[in-house]
């Protein structure tokens, strides 16, 4: 995790992370200590209570104070993903200013866990577009 918090700086706009990448990303962003305009977990594991979330750092878990929107993508075919609406688990002390938006919101056929066709979705593009523009 610490060469992933290494690679984001002020300049960075949007961190991503995909299955066990998105604790990573999740970890991560609760280091910075500048403003995180987009974090974006897809296919994540992060809402899996017996396993992953009680593990989670810090303890206990929080919604990132610094991140201003959290998008979690989710096909409802993943099963890594078995908890898409993050928002009971990490939505209590959501900073004002902050949006955090989950759900089952792609179907992506055959391969439910693929990065590839997570990373090709308009739930994926549009907030990393709005970031940039």
């Amino acid at each position: 995790m610490g060469s992933v918090f290494n690679l984001i700086g002020p300049e960075t706009k949007v961190v991503i992370g995909h299955s066990l990448g998105s604790v990573v990303a999740y970890e991560a962003a609760h280091l910075i200590g500048q403003p995180l305009p987009l974090l974006v977990t897809l296919g994540s594991p992060l809402g899996l209570q017996t396993i992953v979330y009680q593990q989670l750092r810090p303890q206990p878990p929080s919604f990132p104070a610094n991140v201003r929107r959290w998008v979690n993508v989710a096909d409802r075919d993943d099963f890594i993903a078995a908890e898409p609406d993050l928002k009971a688990l990490f939505g209590a002390d959501m900073p004002a200013d902050a949006v955090l938006e989950g759900g089952y919101t792609v179907d992506n056929g055959a391969s439910p866990h693929n990065a590839d066709f997570y990373l090709g979705k308009a739930h994926v593009g549009r907030p990393v577009g709005e970031v940039f523009k």
